[in-house]
């Protein structure tokens, strides 16, 4: 029975996670063989080595078809919990740096600037254990008015509270993307379709090939026959 975790021969308490594991050694083994005919071919007389030996390249292929299967069994063994993932997201200062993306792009307050005040913020706050949604809006303003006098500026914080919060929502940062690649939904249906697309390309090239292959044996055995007729 293929398993994913493994318990830990010391502790108890500890899953390898031998899948990981596995893949890992299986792409390894993939790069391995297929450099393999390089060094080989080290002191051999040039041309004295076929490099569509048969036995070789199956191994790589082999090695390479083991490594899709495992990474597929990783893909359909992960458990996506969004709700948990946007609470881990809440629980850090992931979004901090948009602070600084907004303060630049809606008022024209430089980027290192706000990144200098974003920076003090969150070290104020992790110094006392808040995370973006407990620290207070006052200390927001307090510090932004410190960390910009040090810049030479003299600036009240132009964000309201509710902007100052939406600006650290993990969701809205996602969600304000227009960038071409970007993680927004309508351009994660894009992709997803061209990559579908190309998918389906793929398939249709190999059936094409394939269907090549077919047709050229049977031609060959056609001949063949005549031939020794």
């Amino acid at each position: 029975k293929e398993i994913n975790t493994r318990s830990s021969s010391a502790m108890p308490q500890k899953q390898n996670p031998v899948l990981l594991t596995e893949t890992r050694r299986e792409i390894s083994s993939s790069l391995a063989l297929a450099m393999g005919p390089m060094i080989r071919a080290h002191n051999i007389t040039p041309g004295m080595q076929d490099p569509k030996e048969e036995r070789s390249n199956t191994e790589m292929v082999k090695a390479a078809v083991d490594f899709i299967k495992r990474m597929d069994r990783i893909l359909k063994a992960l458990v996506i919990d969004p709700d948990r993932a946007l609470e881990e997201l809440h629980g850090d200062w992931t979004a901090s740096q948009e602070l600084a993306d907004v303060l630049m792009r809606k008022y024209q307050i430089p980027f290192r600037v706000g990144h200098s005040f974003s920076g003090s913020l969150v070290r104020y706050a992790k110094q006392r254990g808040l995370g973006p949604q407990a620290v207070s809006f006052d200390d927001a303003k307090r510090i932004f008015a410190e960390s910009i006098k040090t810049h030479g500026m003299d600036l009240t914080f132009p964000l309201s509270e509710n902007e100052f919060r939406d600006t650290l929502n993990p969701v809205n940062i996602v969600n304000g993307r227009v960038t071409h690649g970007g993680p927004q939904q309508s351009e994660m249906k894009r992709m997803i379709a061209l990559a579908k697309e190309d998918v389906q390309e793929q398939k249709r090239w190999v059936s094409a090939r394939r269907g090549a292959i077919d047709h050229a044996l049977r031609s060959l055995d056609s001949d063949f026959k005549r031939y020794v007729k």
